[in-house]
């Protein structure tokens, strides 16, 4: 990170060194300027950055005059050298900037450092798994060669396309196996829909062609409706979709990685075109050729009120099929939500209301001895402690539930030759830290004012550290040899609760504090409890630490409720959007079933009259017309739950607490389709019971 100075005013930008060939391997240059050259990398002249379009364009107006500019960034001079195109990504929105980096002295000598990320281009021919094994034999040599900081290390080898749609490819899987049963449904539907016109149209088509009209000339006139109709369907269905586009570019990265690249281009609209045509002429040839096949003397016959057996079955099939589609969906849907209710309701372990929080990081060139970052921070929080609605300040290197994460091996009371050391979560806090967090102290006691650089080192370990590595004995008074220090040992003095730090669905890891004056770091993250609007404390926030230091930024100010929030965006989204494909599942399903059950009342018209005559009771009526409707929706509830073992079985990754087969979920499901069903019937049921018997007893 950088705090370039603008002006007058300090900003925060994010960016990441990079090492020679960082461009030509990933295969770009940038539209303004030049990438790095081999004399950028030479210490001292490693002054030189390449920025984003994207800040190009907003803090310099898309300036061509930009390069060889000079900015104040962590306090040295920084130029600008190049710019790089709008769809370059590397490292997500928020890297704003990449410049050199160059290997010192005593880096190269540090074996121990395990933070940088490596690139590499295949050669032609060479497999992922091939580029796998080649580099676990790297690593395993290492291991040999270099034990102490090379044990138990190794090397994973994936694409960067599979690196950077990990953690949401298999949610849109499923959610575009979602909407192909959507698609599938509203085929259905669309299917039902023209074999139903074809069948009230008989009568006519069968005298059109007894007064000359040729069979060719009925099938293109009925397909040609159809696909006006499918067209139709594919122009809103495109309004839709553009509309949805706009709202997804408009989502975060983390929850779908180039969100501002969605949109309706030339192959959407190809892609509508083809399927409206293909629906149309699918959906429409079949009722077409029967209508045109059929006789007029036959035709007539037939009262009006009686229907072919053969389509009134396969009528009732589409609606079994769009049923059983909608159930597969709807246990899904209803999965996740109580998947995403459950882990809303886990305790992130630590206080969240009325927490503010946000991250400063001092420049290196300024801040060049631990004296000077312990006097910032402590001045800082002395200054924020006087604004008007904080009631107490405190900081840590680690925010509780943000997804970050520092993790260090360590060893117990001096054992530190084993190939497999543990490794905990490494927090560095402030004073009140726990006090203020809500973080319950179990056993000993908290860090203190006397806890200073002098003092001897101390730690509290969380109780799943305590239970699991101490095995019954009293933690306190242990010692730990941890971290980068590993010669320095640190003493037990207390045992804390556990919090949750990736996410809310976090198992229980290995948990270790130290106080920040005995380690003190440039970069920590403030919280202040406050008694009031958190965020609206934001200003008098900035012009505290611009009070101690007038070129620090501070960035990423947040509540610890939107903090917990953002950390269940993507289980929250992909329940939402696997809801809504459910919701219209279900009433395009609600709809077929609807369509079938007044078609089958209408053509049944004069059987109802004829048997009300003869003394049937309306609520007899009633009976029969929801005993069909029931056997569908029976049938396609049958082969739904047959059908829901596939999909659960992918969305077992997605669930917590929650199992793939939930009774309670099937159960709801299931009743809803009932209240569904008696809906959907009902209404034509309750419309053959008004039936009047003369009326119906003269129905042609």
């Amino acid at each position: 990170g950088g705090g370039p100075m603008l002006g007058d005013s300090p900003e925060h930008w994010t960016g990441t060194a990079a090492t020679q060939g960082f461009f030509e391997t990933l295969g770009v240059r940038p539209v303004l300027g030049r990438p790095f050259s081999d004399d950028d990398f030479v210490v001292g002249k490693n002054h030189v950055l390449v920025m984003s379009e994207a800040l190009w364009r907003s803090n310099f107006g898309a300036d061509p005059g930009v390069l060889g500019r000079s900015i104040s960034m962590n306090g040295e001079p920084y130029a600008i050298i190049g710019v790089m195109p709008a769809a370059f990504r590397f490292g997500g929105d928020q890297v704003r900037y990449w410049t050199p980096f160059a290997f010192d002295s005593s880096m190269a000598t540090v074996r121990g450092a395990h933070f940088i990320q490596v690139l590499a281009r295949l050669r032609d021919g060479v497999s992922l798994p091939q580029a796998q094994s080649e580099m676990k034999g790297v690593a395993a040599q290492l291991e040999k060669q270099y034990p102490d900081t090379n044990a138990g290390w190794t090397v994973v080898v994936s694409s960067m396309q599979q690196s950077a749609v990990q953690d949401v490819h298999a949610a849109l899987l499923v959610l575009l196996g979602a909407v192909g049963f959507v698609l599938l449904i509203a085929c259905a539907n669309a299917a039902n829909m023209l074999l139903s016109r074809a069948a009230v149209r008989r009568k006519e088509i069968a005298i059109r062609m007894a007064l000359g009209a040729g069979r060719r000339r009925i099938v293109r006139q009925l397909l040609t409706e159809s696909v006006v109709l499918a067209l139709a369907g594919g122009v809103l269905g495109l309004a839709i979709a553009y509309g949805s586009s706009r709202a997804l570019a408009a989502l975060p990265s983390t929850l779908l990685p180039r969100a501002e690249s969605i949109h309706v281009d030339l192959r959407v609209l190809l892609f509508t075109f083809v399927i409206s045509i293909a629906t149309g002429i699918l959906f429409g040839l079949a009722p077409a050729f029967a209508a045109s096949r059929e006789g007029l003397i036959g035709t007539i016959k037939e009262s009006g009120s009686t229907g072919r057996g053969g389509r009134s079955g396969l009528r009732g099939a589409l609606v079994v099929l769009e049923i059983a589609l909608a159930m597969i969906l709807l246990v899904g849907s209803g999965l996740l939500l109580r998947s995403f209710a459950k882990l809303s309701s886990v305790q992130p372990g630590v206080a969240t209301e009325g927490r503010l929080t946000f991250d400063v990081s001092l420049p290196r060139a300024r801040y060049t001895k631990p004296e000077q970052v312990t006097q910032f921070y402590q001045e800082a929080r002395r200054r924020l402690q006087t604004l008007p609605g904080v009631e107490s300040v405190t900081m840590t290197s680690l925010l509780p539930v943000s997804g970050d994460a520092v993790v260090w091996s360590f060893g117990i009371n001096g054992q530190l030759n084993s190939a497999s050391l543990p490794s905990a979560q490494y927090y560095l806090v402030g004073p009140n830290y726990l006090r203020n967090m809500g973080i319950p102290l179990l056993a000993g006691r908290d860090f203190t004012e006397q806890d200073a650089a002098s003092a001897p080192h101390v730690c509290l370990v969380n109780d799943f550290l305590a239970r699991t590595i101490f095995h019954g004995q009293n933690p306190l008074g242990q010692h730990i040899q941890m971290g980068r220090h590993y010669e320095v040992v640190r003493e037990i003095v207390g045992v804390v609760a556990s919090v949750k730090q990736f996410s809310l669905q976090d198992k229980e890891t290995f948990q270790v504090y130290e106080p920040f004056e005995q380690f003190p770091q440039r970069a920590m993250t403030f919280v202040l409890r406050t008694s009031g609007n958190a965020s609206s404390l934001l200003p008098g926030v900035r012009h505290a630490i611009q009070q101690v230091d007038s070129q620090q930024p501070i960035t990423d100010p947040r509540t610890m409720d939107q903090v917990v929030q953002e950390s269940v965006a993507l289980p929250r989204f992909r329940t939402m959007l696997l809801g809504l494909f459910s919701a219209l599942a279900l009433l395009l399903a609600l709809l077929g079933l609807y369509s079938v059950m007044s078609y089958a009342v209408e053509q049944q018209f004069q059987e109802i009259g004829i048997r009300m005559a003869l003394g049937a009771l309306p609520r007899d009526i009633y009976r029969v017309i929801l005993k069909r409707g029931f056997a569908l929706v029976a049938i396609g509830i049958a082969i739904g739950l047959a059908g829901t073992a596939a999909i659960t079985r992918l969305l077992a990754a997605f669930l917590f607490g929650v199992t793939p087969h939930d009774p309670a979920t099937i159960a709801i499901v299931m009743l809803l389709f009932a209240a569904v069903a008696l809906l959907a019937c009902g209404i034509p049921a309750r419309r053959a019971t008004r039936v009047d018997p003369m009326i119906a007893l003269r129905y042609e």
